[in-house]
């Protein structure tokens, strides 16, 4: 799978086009593979993007929202991989 990779000393990285490509990349690789960093990243991009100043209230709705369900998917999959102790 190929990879979109965007300049990080760039002053674009943090306008909000370069997040949501960013978000989408990790998002769509997670999705693929699986790859929790990418759930997380995804997540921390998304977060960040909501943040933005020049962010609509609905597109920042929507980043909150997956962020949050990113969140909540890894740490379910760390519960489910974590080791059970037997009574």
């Amino acid at each position: 799978m190929q990879t979109l990779m965007l300049p990080t000393t760039s002053p674009r990285d943090t306008a909000p086009i370069a997040l949501l490509v960013s978000s989408l990349n990790h998002l769509l690789n997670y999705t693929l593979s699986g790859c929790q960093l990418s759930a997380r990243h995804a997540a921390f991009l998304l977060d960040r993007l909501s943040n933005q100043d020049d962010v609509d209230e609905g597109l920042r709705l929507l980043c909150l929202q997956m962020s949050d369900r990113l969140e909540d998917g890894n740490m379910q999959h760390q519960l489910e991989l974590a080791p059970r102790v037997l009574p």
